[in-house]
């Protein structure tokens, strides 16, 4: 019996011994082939996957010639139930959220050096203007009337603003310094004047404004030209549309607008306008949009190879940020928040 279980305790240890010897020389045969080839499948397969599984939109147009590289583009939106303003990538990432009050923040415009941002907020109780450091910090209220100021822009040197307000009894363009002091009415009528832009020389500000508006389309407006000191206001546009949001391109030679046709148009419109571009002599126009939801707020990039808008382009008829070549084609969709994005503004070529 002994003897017995010396034998199975030898024959199982044998046995072991047996198995650890092929298991040590499976062990070293692979070890020079295995090591290697996890290392090269991992990251191919990660870097295959990020550009897929990120954003594969953002990631086709960023390698494209398509999109500008100047700056960021600032917009307003109503998606946190107020309005605030936001900042996003020129191929719609890095979305990043500059003001959070539980006001209204609307109409951000770019300082010319891209340091600064105005804008107009009812934080305060009513409408006035604001400007705030490119990171959302530091705001300083410019106005303090107990009017109503809206639309900012800065003048191309940053030594002014030029906004819109109410306080001599219906809305005129204003001018203040950069500081908030010496405000000045430039356009003195008592039709509505509204949404100033200066031309890149400094020398103009195109506005738009009812005061030509026929009798059986009240709702209609034009595109019009002002010397920077207040002389000399010269038509641009005339037709029975409403023709509004002025933008400059950065050689000073043309002007991006939008313009509604129709019954019933008002600022609050959704759907409908297109974007057109005419000369600064007001010849030459050209429609850019071609989509019956509509195109609104035009403005352009710092190269002006491109112009982004806001669009109803969805099914629930909300505004979305788009960008399109100067002459109109590729357009590509940068926001998609169950939201209106509007306002926006490229930033600067610094930026």
């Amino acid at each position: 019996m002994l003897f017995r279980k010396q034998m199975l305790t030898l024959l199982a240890l044998l046995t072991l011994l047996a198995l650890l010897t092929l298991l040590g020389a499976c062990g070293s045969a692979a070890s020079p082939t295995t090591p290697p080839a996890a290392p090269t499948q991992a990251p191919t397969a990660a870097t295959a996957a990020a550009p897929t599984a990120t954003a594969p939109a953002p990631t086709t147009a960023a390698g494209s010639d398509r999109i500008s590289s100047a700056g960021r583009i600032l917009f307003s939106t109503d998606r946190g139930g107020s309005q605030d303003i936001y900042l996003v990538n020129v191929d719609g990432s890095g979305e990043f959220q500059l003001t959070s009050d539980q006001s209204n923040e609307q109409s951000p415009a770019w300082s010319p050096d891209g340091s600064r941002i105005a804008f107009m907020s009812d934080r305060d109780g009513d409408f006035e203007i604001y400007v705030m450091l490119a990171d959302g910090s530091q705001p300083q209220r410019l106005t303090t009337s107990s009017s109503i100021d809206t639309d900012p822009v800065w003048s191309p040197d940053g030594s002014q603003i030029a906004f819109v307000s109410d306080r001599d009894g219906n809305p005129d363009i204003f001018v203040i310094q950069a500081d908030g002091s010496d405000p000045r009415n430039l356009t003195q009528h008592p039709e509505r004047d509204f949404d100033p832009a200066w031309s890149p020389d400094g020398s103009q500000i195109a506005f738009a404004s009812y005061r030509d508006s026929a009798a059986d389309r009240p709702a209609a407006n034009d595109l019009y030209l002002i010397q920077a000191d207040g002389s000399q206001v010269s038509r641009l546009t005339n037709d029975l549309n409403r023709d509004s949001a002025p933008a400059w391109s950065p050689d000073g030679t043309r002007i991006a607008f939008d313009s509604f046709a129709g019954e019933g148009m008002f600022d609050g419109d959704i759907a409908g306008g297109e974007i057109y571009v005419i000369g600064r002599d007001g010849t030459n126009l050209q429609r850019l949009t071609q989509d019956s939801t509509g195109g609104r707020w035009p403005s352009w990039s710092a190269d002006g190879t491109r112009i982004v808008f806001a669009s109803a382009r969805n099914a629930s008829a909300t505004f979305d940020l788009f960008t399109m070549n100067a002459d109109g084609a590729e357009p590509l969709q940068l926001t998609t928040a169950a939201s209106n994005d509007g306002e926006p503004a490229y930033a600067p070529a610094s930026q």
